[in-house]
């Protein structure tokens, strides 16, 4: 475990990385948060493309970060001072004329890190909602409004001869191989989106042994044609941080949704299945599956 005393004190930043883990993991277990982006897997897997640092603060860790020519902050994780230290950073950022937002915070938390006042402005984050999920609904799919979904899943195990196993040290270069050839397909380095995506991929699927995941891996005739990857949120929740198929096989994606949560996440109450980021198909079929409740981030400044 990295020590605190080799985190700099704010505005010094260090570049996130895979030996933060543990001590980013111990104050999220603290915390227990509902948002995606408060996990540390799915910090890492955006370390990149979002520049994201490390510093520390009045006994809070802060993860900073740039996407474009926009700057922005996570909530700050500490057990007191957290209000302190978000009014300070962003005056910082303010105080430079940058403009710079905490990011992902939900309504219920406003008052609790001090943001509800009129020095504050909030903005709702829409295409950053995430969708959640009762596990058990995308693990039965029961009733008429699943019917579309049971019958792509029969046809498909009446097309396919497939198995569906758990994502370990033995199999783990046939996944990377797997979303190598997914990307290549997809043309990824033509499309800043998906390549940045498919780097966050690559990021989780190389360090796979040193985060705190799980992993199902879905083969055809003896070849993975799809990868799912999650990990706990908080106590009652998984987050599904990755989840890629051929999608030349009709059907792959509820299959692989529906056994995964069947057989791997058990134990949960939710899943998180994260955000629909805008894209108009996403949106439909995140939809489509009954979210139990949506996560309603917003992007707060310091006016």
């Amino acid at each position: 475990m990295m020590s605190q005393n080799k985190i700099p004190v704010f505005p010094e930043t260090v570049p996130l990385s895979i030996e933060h883990r543990e001590i980013i993991e111990q104050a999220l277990e603290k915390r227990q948060p509902e948002v995606s982006e408060h996990n540390f897997t799915e910090i890492f897997m955006w370390k990149d493309s979002r520049q994201l640092s490390l510093s520390f603060m009045d006994n809070c860790f802060i993860i900073s970060g740039k996407s474009g020519d926009a700057y922005f902050m996570h909530l700050p994780l500490g057990s007191e001072g957290v209000p302190s230290v978000i009014k300070k950073v962003l005056g910082y950022f303010r105080d430079k004329s940058i403009k710079c937002g905490l990011y992902a915070l939900v309504p219920e938390e406003f008052e609790k890190f001090g943001v509800d006042s009129e020095e504050f402005i909030k903005e709702p984050l829409r295409d950053q909602f995430d969708y959640v999920y009762l596990r058990d609904d995308l693990a039965r799919l029961e009733g008429r409004k699943y019917d579309g979904k049971r019958n792509l899943i029969k046809k498909f195990k009446e097309a396919n001869s497939f198995s569906f196993e758990k994502i370990t040290g033995a199999n783990i270069e046939e996944c990377i191989i797997f979303q190598e050839h997914w990307c290549k397909v997809r043309n990824c380095p033509d499309d800043l989106s998906l390549n940045e995506e498919s780097t966050g991929v690559m990021e989780v699927l190389k360090n796979y042994s040193r985060l705190s995941c799980t992993g199902g891996a879905l083969r055809i005739g003896g070849e993975i044609q799809g990868i799912t990857v999650a990990s706990r949120l908080n106590k009652d929740t998984a987050l599904v941080h990755i989840e890629k198929a051929n999608a030349n096989y009709k059907g792959i994606y509820q299959v692989i949704n529906n056994t995964f949560v069947t057989e791997m996440l058990d134990g949960f109450e939710f899943v998180n299945r994260e955000q629909d980021v805008g894209v108009e198909g996403l949106r439909k079929a995140k939809l489509s599956y009954y979210p139990h409740h949506m996560v309603e981030k917003h992007m707060v400044y310091l006016r």
